[in-house]
């Protein structure tokens, strides 16, 4: 058996220490495998904290297109303003997107899209969290799932 590979949040993702605050309100788990993250049932994990961050902050869906529809009845969608969502995009709560959703996407409940992650056409993301970065360009399904700074889906 060889050496075991470091998989927590610090080994993983190091450029997560520098982002200068681009991931608001998010702890990756530091002494114990990254992708504990993604278990529901976590109090540490993404769709607690998630539900945390938007009990702060609260709704937001500013200047969207009309096409656009928004499904609150799980939890609330914040979309940080300046943010940007193209036609035809359904949002299901509870999600936060500071990044890019392009036409025709569907982003599921419990989705984090972190600034400058991008949510291509025709692209479905659920309880996924994409770093700063992350693009799933096109045509992608990104389920139960964490991009990292940087990663392109093709």
């Amino acid at each position: 058996v060889g050496p075991l590979m470091d998989v927590t949040a610090a080994a993983l993702f190091p450029s997560l220490s520098e982002s200068g605050g681009r991931v608001t309100g998010l702890r990756m788990p530091q002494d114990e495998p990254v992708w504990v993250m993604l278990d529901k049932s976590n109090m540490s994990g993404l769709a607690k904290q998630l539900e945390f961050l938007l009990r702060g902050i609260g709704s937001n869906q500013r200047g969207l297109d009309p096409s656009v529809t928004i499904d609150e009845s799980n939890g609330p969608v914040h979309i940080v303003d300046g943010s940007l969502i193209g036609p035809s995009v359904h949002i299901e709560g509870p999600s936060y997107i500071a990044g890019e959703v392009r036409h025709g996407a569907y982003v599921r409940s419990h989705s984090w899209i972190c600034r400058g992650a991008v949510v291509g056409h025709a692209t479905e993301v659920k309880h996924s969290l994409l770093l700063p970065g992350a693009k799933a360009p096109h045509f992608n399904y990104v389920g139960d799932s964490i991009l990292g700074f940087g990663v392109n889906l093709g």
